[in-house]
C-alpha cells in the first residue's frame, strides 16, 4: 500500500453458489502490506485468525494465471506480487478467496 495509510476492510465468507456473502469479521490492512484481525464472527474467529496469520508470514503472493502467450490450452504461469507493490492489496485479495474462501472489501 504506497499512501502509507491504513484501509479498514470488512471480510465476507465467499458464497459458493455466487451470492452475497455474509460479513464474518473486519481487518485492518497496513501500510506494511499486512493484515491486523479486528473483528469476527465467533464461529468464525479461528478461521479467520489462521488465514490472516498464513498470509502475514508471506512475502509474495504467487498465482497461476493464463500465460500472455499460450500456445496449449490449460498451461499456466506464475505472477508473482511482492508484498510492496502497489498491486499488493489486489493480489492478497484473490488469494484470500482462492485459498480460504473469505472475500476483502
Amino acid at each position: 500500500m504506497s499512501d502509507g495509510m491504513t484501509r479498514i476492510v470488512e471480510v465476507y465468507r465467499v458464497d459458493p453458489d455466487g451470492g452475497e456473502g455474509e460479513r464474518v469479521g473486519q481487518v485492518a490492512f497496513g501500510a506494511d502490506g499486512r493484515l491486523d484481525l479486528l473483528d469476527a464472527e465467533p464461529d468464525m474467529m479461528a478461521r479467520l485468525a489462521e488465514a490472516v496469520r498464513a498470509v502475514n508470514a508471506k512475502g509474495q503472493i504467487t498465482e497461476l494465471v493464463p500465460p500472455e502467450d499460450a500456445p496449449e490450452k490449460f498451461q499456466t504461469a506464475a505472477r508473482v506480487t511482492k508484498r510492496d507493490a502497489p498491486e499488493f492489496f489486489d493480489a492478497l485479495s484473490r488469494y484470500m478467496e482462492s485459498y480460504y474462501g473469505f472475500s476483502l472489501g
